[in-house]
């Protein structure tokens, strides 16, 4: 399984529409969802005496049905030709029996009439705009909620935060009724479409192009592995359209509005082309933009519009100055350590990993001491640029993670770098209780024995750790 975890995309201010969104979305979820459940129990259970009573009468007068007769018929068709010929009288059925068909119908046709996903979700076959609207905050489960609000936040917060609150919200919303329209337009029935999967690909589609050179770190989940990778948004996206184009074309029975996500998609990244080919986004969104941001510097935000225009060295230049007064700034630190890295300056890339890594070592939780050494300095092989003491930091949250060998390897890689310096012999001992105490005996007495040969006036000590004891 491959996850999206996160846009390593920067914001320059609240994305409070995506946020009021996604809550809106939850809200009406805890309202509906019950109510959906119940009515679809209750609608279920009606149908299910309904179809029960149409085979069994279906069984009595076979020779009535020659259509069903034949081989690969539908059960949609069977059930309807069954249902169909019981209304028109064509079958000979007692009054009573008739009274009971009649009532289970009629029960039937009122649930389905007051079903909330067809009052306010969109139809195709009876158009409603209203429903265009109601539908997309909809959601027939926590998985559909869920995966939703997690794409919706993955781009939603970089598109509002680029042309402003408003805008991003009609946007939102008219991808939406393009993606629900040319659904219906693909699949003309009475079945509802709910959720808001085809508003998200409108802005999957926007991301795509607006920010096609951006990553995304996706954690993959296969067991018993577990890791992370980035790849570039213009790469991943595209991907993830095509193949719904197509499910949409080769598979039609699976419950899931292919053709809504295709078309959501489409519009969102033509809409793009037009407004940057016109100018509409750089002449009036940006600019209004700039007139309303007041929570970073002029210099953050300068480097950041630099960046996507290809300018390294001007965006470097950028963020440097403004960390002369901001020297702690996550996301200045962090991007400034990109930037030497596609420079091919690990050094300089390093020093400002290092800088963010302290910061975290600080605030006193371990986790992300370990997955921003693993994301940062161990994917882009940095190691050799740690200080001793910063070894042993990492090593220490992994021993409060209960992961002896991740702090193992991390001081065998200080041992490496730091082999001929003064830290060598606190490594050796470290290296040594660590081994013991994860009943590693055999390595640790090889290690003791280095130590004994290289630093002797540690011999005792190492010899505690050895015997398990404390120094």
């Amino acid at each position: 399984m491959i996850i999206p975890i996160a846009s390593e995309t920067y914001i320059r201010r609240f994305p409070l529409v995506t946020i009021v969104i996604i809550a809106l979305n939850f809200l009406v979820f805890f309202i509906t969802y019950p109510v959906m459940t119940r009515q679809q129990k209750e609608y279920n259970r009606v149908q299910y005496k309904l179809w029960k009573l149409e085979y069994t009468i279906y069984i009595r007068n076979m020779d009535s049905f020659p259509e069903i007769a034949e081989e690969g018929v539908e059960p949609s068709i069977f059930a309807d030709s069954i249902h169909a010929k019981i209304a028109r009288g064509e079958i000979p059925l007692s009054d009573e029996e008739y009274k009971y068909w009649k009532n289970l119908n009629s029960q039937l046709e009122e649930i389905k009439s007051n079903l909330l996903v067809r009052n306010f979700g969109f139809i195709p076959d009876r158009f409603n705009f209203l429903t265009l609207i109601t539908s997309l905050f909809l959601h027939g489960g926590w998985l559909h909620l869920l995966g939703n609000m997690w794409f919706l936040w993955l781009v939603g917060v970089n598109i509002e935060d680029r042309w402003g609150r408003l805008f991003f919200l009609g946007f939102y919303i008219v991808s939406g009724i393009v993606a629900s329209l040319f659904h219906a337009m693909m699949n003309y029935s009475d079945i509802p479409l709910i959720g808001a999967s085809g508003a998200i690909a409108g802005l999957m589609g926007a991301f795509t192009v607006r920010f096609f050179n951006h990553r995304i770190r996706l954690l993959v989940l296969l067991f018993p592995m577990v890791f992370t990778f980035t790849v570039y948004a213009g790469v991943m996206f595209p991907f993830w359209f095509l193949e719904q184009l197509m499910y949409a074309i080769y598979i039609n029975q699976s419950g899931v509005a292919f053709w809504a996500h295709v078309a959501g998609f489409a519009f969102g990244a033509f809409a793009v082309v037009i407004m940057k080919a016109t100018g509409f986004e750089s002449r009036v969104l940006e600019r209004k933009m700039d007139e309303t941001l007041d929570i970073v510097g002029r210099d953050f935000r300068e480097a950041f519009d630099l960046i996507e225009r290809g300018e390294i060295d001007g965006a470097i230049e950028k963020l440097l100055k403004f960390l002369d007064e901001h020297p702690d700034h996550y996301d200045a630190n962090m991007e400034l350590a990109n930037l030497y890295m596609k420079k091919g300056n690990p050094a300089l890339a390093a020093k400002y990993y290092r800088h963010i890594l302290n910061s975290i070592v600080k605030e006193g939780e371990h986790i992300p001491i370990i997955q921003f050494y693993n994301d940062y300095i161990r994917e882009n092989k940095l190691e050799r640029y740690l200080l001793p003491g910063e070894f042993y930091r990492i090593a220490d949250a992994y021993k409060k993670n209960n992961d002896g060998h991740g702090e193992i390897a991390v001081l065998l890689q200080a041992y490496k770098f730091y082999r001929e310096g003064n830290d060598a012999p606190i490594i050796l001992l470290r290296l040594i209780k660590a081994l013991r105490e994860n009943n590693m005996i055999d390595k640790a007495k090889r290690v003791y024995e280095e130590l004994v040969r290289r630093f002797p006036r540690y011999t005792e000590q190492g010899k505690m750790y050895l015997e398990g004891g404390d120094y």
